[in-house]
């Protein structure tokens, strides 16, 4: 507390720090006793200066901010008639909950259009691996329900690694179905990584059970899809929902396995 002034708890969860400290190598300590806020406001003029490295040490952040710039959240008015610290805090949190609503909104636009024409079932497809000089690629499908919305979904390369493991437990948990086809570096090595991915997609529709109407995959042309139609949509990771969705879960098995062959070969 006295290098930190108030943590605000509600309902267990952390809500904001007010930081009362400019040395960034006493944040980090907050970092390695696990605390992972989702609004940090930096109460002193001085700190907002070192708002890029706050970013760096907590990535999860929703928002970070100056208590003297909060009007970027178009708060300002709110902010002021907040009675005690608390209420600001849970007022920037459900606004912050809003915003996050709004982005999975946008960001499963074209799956509702999608929906709208009548298809029930659709299937996000994604990878992970084609760019790394070692180990697999991953290839992953997912469908979700509908009405689907976890707080956090975005393209893999957005989400920190923590986050990730997280997402991955609900989103494999929420799915209707989801499939995963890895391929190994040999097999990489022998037909190429364009077509090892391709391979892997099949083995990852097959796995599909109920099959989807439509498939949307990120960018791939020419695939095997098992007979279902499908739909390729260029950087489709970070426009739709269940792409996003997959490329969670391709991302997280690939780094599971990456991890346990570190502990085999950690030279």
């Amino acid at each position: 507390k006295d290098l930190f002034g108030k943590i605000i708890l509600h309902h267990k969860e952390e809500l904001s720090y007010y930081l009362e400290s400019e040395l960034i190598k006493k944040i980090k300590k907050l970092k390695k006793k696990g605390y992972s806020p989702d609004v940090i406001i930096l109460e002193w003029t001085s700190i907002v200066l070192e708002i890029d490295k706050v970013k760096k040490i907590f990535p999860d952040a929703k928002y970070i901010a100056s208590e003297h710039d909060v009007s970027f959240l178009g708060l300002r008015r709110k902010w002021e008639q907040a009675t005690d610290n608390k209420n600001r805090a849970e007022y920037l949190y459900n606004r912050m909950k809003e915003k996050e609503e709004q982005r999975l909104i946008q960001l499963k636009a074209i799956e509702e259009e999608i929906h709208n024409s009548g298809v029930e079932y659709i299937c996000g497809i994604d990878e992970a691996g084609r760019g790394p000089l070692a180990g697999p690629v991953v290839i992953a499908a997912a469908i979700m329900p509908r009405n689907s919305m976890i707080e956090g979904v975005n393209d893999s390369k957005k989400v920190s690694e923590k986050k990730r493991e997280e997402l991955y437990e609900i989103i494999t948990k929420e799915a209707i179905s989801y499939g995963v086809g890895i391929i190994d570096q040999k097999e990489i090595d022998r037909i190429n990584i364009l077509n090892a991915t391709k391979e892997g997609l099949t083995m990852a529709v097959k796995e599909l059970n109920p099959r989807p109407d439509l498939i949307i995959v990120d960018a791939l042309t020419k695939i095997d899809t098992d007979g279902i139609p499908y739909q390729s949509i260029i950087k489709g990771d970070a426009k739709c929902y269940s792409i996003s969705a997959a490329s969670i879960i391709a991302k997280v098995t690939r780094d599971r396995i990456m991890r346990q062959w570190y502990e085999i070969y950690p030279q």
